[in-house]
Order: structure tokens, then sequence, then C-alpha cells
């Protein structure tokens, strides 16, 4: 009997927030859909081994994108932006031998420069207990940023 107390008490306190975080990754995805969709001003440049890519809506940073080759790794980063605020990162880290290849990804949904959900599939790097996806995933966007934003003003006049 005290099971099915604990279970109801579980279910009725958590219930809400399992829909309050699958509507935010909906309203998150619509934001990045609708960067994508939007026109702005892309632009391409590369720094070392890695090509950037960025993309202004309306005299604001909305989008970055990474890809670097070392080795036998392919990796490639996008950070989605709202109000100057992470909202999406995906990943996709592709390692090449010979003709064949293993592929792992993610995708890091944020709020208020939080992770708030992510998702990984295939074998790599979420398989390791001590990984932590919030700091490397703001590490690399803040990286990016960094390297985009110097680019953009060393491009004014």
């Amino acid at each position: 009997m005290m099971k099915y107390f604990l279970l109801t008490i579980f279910l009725f306190c958590h219930w809400p927030s399992f829909g309050q975080d699958s509507l935010l990754r909906k309203q998150i995805d619509e934001l990045v859909l609708s960067i994508d969709k939007a026109d702005g001003k892309t632009s391409t440049f590369k720094i070392s081994s890695t090509y950037y890519q960025y993309k202004i809506i309306n005299g604001k940073l909305s989008k970055i994108e990474s890809r670097l080759k070392k080795g036998s790794i392919k990796t490639i980063r996008i950070f989605y932006i709202k109000n100057s605020s992470l909202i999406l990162s995906t990943e996709k880290e592709i390692t090449y031998f010979g003709n064949d290849s293993i592929t792992w990804g993610g995708g890091f949904y944020f709020k208020n420069g939080k992770l708030i959900d992510y998702e990984t599939l295939g074998h790599g790097k979420s398989e390791d207990e001590n990984w932590k996806p919030e700091i490397e995933v703001i590490a690399n966007y803040n990286k990016a940023k960094k390297v985009v934003s110097v680019y953009i003003r060393s491009k004014k006049p």
C-alpha cells in the first residue's frame, strides 16, 4: 500500500514538470526553425583548421556553426542564440576508419544559461560517467562566440 501511495505522490508532484520540459523543448525547436528560416546576413570564414559560419538577424548574432577536421575526426557544432542567450546546441562527431565511420551526436537545450535537457545518440563521450555536458557545451559556445565576435569587429571599418 505504501508503494502505491509513494507512486501516486511522485506522479502528481512530478507529472507537470515532465509536460513543462516537453513544452519548453517544443518552443525552443520552433525558435530554432524560425532562426534557420529567417532572412539574415550569413558569413563564413576560416581560422586555423576550423571553418566558422554565423548568421545575424536584425543586427543580432543568432547562429554559429563551427566545423573542424582533426585527424580522423570531424566535429560539427551549431549554436542557436536568442536575445544573446544560448538556447540550443547540437554537436556531431564523426570518426572515420578508412571507408567506414562511427557517428556520435547530441542536442542540448538551454534556458537562462543552464542546461535543461539533452539527448545523445551513438557511442562516444556521453558514455563516460565523468562527462559534464553543460560545462563542455558552454565552453565550446563561449569559444565560438568569442572567435566570431572578434572576426565581426575586425570586419567593421
